[in-house]
């Protein structure tokens, strides 16, 4: 959960790398979000996938008043864990808007896809392609379309009743290989250096998401799944994410 590091440390000119900046102030201005931790633990997930999300979520830095280090704890790793998923779908539609804008990807139903359709598959594994693009869609209309300040944190985005596999503990969601290594980790060398490009729609990995507490995360997985296919067959309308669309409803976009 956003909100704990000092902002005089956020505000450092060293808190995020050069790449992400402009994606930060981006939001800032034309979403009235502060995406600032959510872009830092992605940074450091990205560049240090083989550590734990403990170490993760705890931030060190110089302290400006007493001299020494300042040390901050992060949320817990389910936190830590959306809040980078968070940032990986925000970067994902900054690098498909051009990196100077956002960008996402929309249909009204899956007749749009057209011939598309046969390369296709849901990216709920063992779940209809209609279960992932309902949740595609609540995804958009109850989380992106919302006022970050009047997002409901229990959200019910994943239609559970329309499940094939009720009995199923967890969600099983396919997305690109870059994302399923970067939150499920390596065992690989640090990153050498930190980069924002991103692979498109190909080859895709599964992450498994707990059933209990996870469902926004397979949630926001699932919608970036989409957004790349959607980006690399040029399928649907494209909307700029800025405040004007917040409070939409899907059939006003």
């Amino acid at each position: 959960m956003p909100g704990w590091i000092d902002q005089k440390y956020i505000d450092s000119i060293d808190f995020l790398p050069d790449e992400l900046v402009p994606l930060r102030d981006y939001v800032l201005k034309h979403r009235n979000e502060n995406i600032s931790e959510e872009l830092h633990v992605f940074e450091e997930r990205a560049l240090f996938p083989q550590i734990s999300w403990d170490v993760i979520g705890i931030y060190e830095d110089e302290d400006f008043n007493n001299g020494g280090m300042k040390i901050f704890i992060g949320p817990d790793k389910r936190q830590l864990q959306k809040m980078f998923l968070k940032a990986a779908l925000d970067l994902r539609l900054w690098i498909m808007g051009n990196k100077n804008k956002q960008i996402i990807r929309f249909i009204n139903s899956l007749d749009e896809i057209g011939s598309n359709k046969n390369v296709l598959k849901s990216f709920f594994n063992n779940e209809s392609i209609e279960f992932s693009f309902i949740t595609y869609e609540n995804f958009l209309e109850r989380y992106l379309l919302i006022k970050p300040e009047n997002r409901n944190q229990k959200l019910r985005i994943i239609p559970t009743r329309l499940s094939q596999n009720k009995k199923s503990k967890e969600w099983n969601v396919f997305c690109p290989l870059d994302l399923k290594s970067w939150y499920c980790g390596t065992n690989g060398k640090p990153a050498e250096e930190f980069s924002i490009e991103i692979n498109g729609y190909g080859a895709m990995s599964n992450i498994n998401f707990s059933n209990d507490g996870y469902a926004t995360h397979a949630s926001i997985a699932n919608f970036i799944s989409w957004q790349d296919f959607l980006h690399k067959y040029n399928i649907g309308k494209i909307i700029e994410l800025n405040r004007d669309i917040y409070n939409k409803k899907i059939n006003e976009l």
